[in-house]
């Protein structure tokens, strides 16, 4: 076992925690960085408890295999594979509700898995993407799921919105995004020790091109708020510059944060009741004001949001004509 560095692993956890294909009883700990890991798991018992687990270091790994006695805290165990064995010796930390085992002269710390599950993905991050064909920032919007997976959606400031799906697996995550073009990203990466940061992380998309790198960082632990319609709520921007058929107009948002005020181009003034502004869609009314030079003039303005733009639909009214056109807007 000369391959292997001699380490002191001192693990914290919670407790009792239930876990998918696992007796309630089990406590499960775990630790991940890019040379090494160990995952442990005391089979709690009467006098005696079973200990079993692997440790891995440079690619390199053996079996632990041993005794936790609860009378005394103790942990008495061997780490064997077909080079040799390591001792593996330690004892319960009662105020940390943790073990220090000792498997040589290294220290580790490790995050219960419990403790893992409990802090999950849900919330917002801030995720930035960099590879040769461009840089990329946006957040995303997740949600725990039945353990170990997750669902959300992401918003990227510069590119469409995409659905999120993915897992974690002892400290490594792996997420799909897909978009409404069919085109679909694949990302995997790592996870910090407290969930709130996702590190060296690699992506590629179904249709070819280069692996990009990015990292993800939570800035809520809040699950993103969804409006009365269900969608993920965006940001409602102070001001856009809109264009439709070929008049141009700027949209400032009042005080009260649920209206724009709109001047057009050709003289045109109206209030914007916003009914709908989230990662789900669009929904603008609008109604010319007396200083207009439209009179009795309405409109509904529906579309999808795509990073600091906005395009879509809009279903024209007055004196009784109805007809349809395009609109966009940009922040």
């Amino acid at each position: 076992m000369k391959h292997l560095r001699m380490a002191t692993i001192l693990i914290f956890g919670i407790l009792g925690l239930s876990l998918p294909a696992m007796a309630q009883k089990n406590e499960v700990y775990v630790y991940n960085d890019d040379k090494t890991k160990v995952d442990l798991v005391v089979l709690r018992g009467g006098k005696t408890s079973e200990v079993t687990g692997t440790y891995t270091f440079n690619g390199k790994s053996c079996e632990i295999r041993g005794s936790y006695f609860p009378a005394t805290g103790r942990v008495k165990a061997r780490c064997q594979n077909d080079e040799g064995y390591l001792d593996v010796t330690g004892f319960r930390i009662t105020n940390k509700d943790g073990f220090q085992l000792t498997i040589g002269n290294y220290t580790y710390a490790l995050l219960n898995i419990s403790l893992a599950y409990s802090l999950g993905l849900t919330g917002t991050w801030q995720i930035e993407q960099r590879g040769s064909g461009g840089s990329y920032e946006g957040k995303l919007y997740l949600k725990d799921e039945t353990w170990p997976t997750f669902t959300g959606s992401v918003v990227w400031n510069n590119h469409q919105q995409g659905r999120v799906k993915g897992e974690t697996d002892r400290g490594n995550v792996t997420f799909t995004i897909y978009y409404s073009d069919s085109l679909e990203g694949y990302y995997k990466g790592r996870l910090s020790n407290d969930y709130d940061d996702m590190v060296d992380g690699t992506a590629r998309a179904n249709k070819g091109g280069p692996t990009v790198s990015w990292t993800a960082k939570r800035i809520s632990r809040e699950a993103g708020k969804k409006d009365s319609t269900g969608g993920r709520r965006i940001e409602i921007p102070q001001k856009m510059e809109e264009n439709e058929g070929g008049y141009t107009a700027t949209w400032t948002l009042l005080p009260s944060g649920n209206q724009f005020e709109a001047k057009w181009s050709n003289g045109a003034v109206a209030i914007l009741k916003i009914e709908k502004f989230d990662s789900e869609g669009v929904r603008i009314v609008r109604g010319d004001t007396s200083q207009s030079v439209s009179q009795n003039f309405t409109a509904v303005y529906t579309g999808t949001i795509s990073g600091n733009s906005v395009s879509g639909k809009v279903e024209f009214t007055q004196n009784g004509r109805k007809w349809e056109g395009t609109w966009s807007a940009t922040w």
